[in-house]
C-alpha cells in the first residue's frame, strides 16, 4: 500500500463488489510495459490488418466474371454455388475480423501501462488500432 499511495496519492475509492459488477465497471488490467501478454496483443491487432478480405472478394468477382462468359452446364452450375460460398465466407470473415478488432480495442482500454507501443512494436507491426 505503500508504494500505490506514494506513486497515486493517498485518494482512493471503493466500491462493493456486488454493485460495480451489476453496473458492468471492469478492473484495470496492470502490466509491465513489454510484457509479453501485451506483446502478444498488439501482435494480435497486426494478424487482423494482414488479412486480406478484399483480395478474396476480387478473386470472387474475376471467378465470376470469368464464368458469365462460358457456357452454361452442370459443371458451371456447382462452381457458381462454390463461388456464392466463397462470397459469403468472405463476408463473414470481415465481420469476425471486425469483431475481433473490436473486442481487442475494448480490452487494451483497461490496460494501465507505459510506453505500450514504443516497446512492444520495436518487434512487431503497428496495430492502427480503429
Amino acid at each position: 500500500m505503500g508504494y500505490h499511495s506514494r506513486r497515486y496519492g493517498r485518494f482512493a475509492l471503493g466500491f462493493h463488489r456486488e454493485a460495480v459488477v451489476k453496473a458492468g465497471f471492469n478492473p484495470v488490467f496492470y502490466t509491465l510495459q513489454d510484457a509479453p501478454t501485451i506483446c502478444s496483443i498488439y501482435s494480435g491487432f497486426a494478424a487482423l490488418n494482414k488479412a486480406n478480405v478484399d483480395a478474396i472478394r476480387a478473386a470472387a468477382d474475376d471467378a465470376e466474371l470469368e464464368m458469365t462468359s462460358i457456357e452454361k452446364d452442370d459443371d458451371t452450375l456447382a462452381a457458381s454455388s462454390n463461388l456464392f460460398e466463397i462470397q459469403s465466407e468472405a463476408i463473414l470473415l470481415e465481420k469476425r475480423i471486425s469483431t475481433a478488432r473490436k473486442s481487442l480495442s475494448d480490452f487494451v482500454a483497461f490496460v494501465k501501462t507505459v510506453l505500450i507501443q514504443f516497446k512492444c512494436l520495436t518487434h512487431y507491426e503497428s496495430p492502427h488500432i480503429t
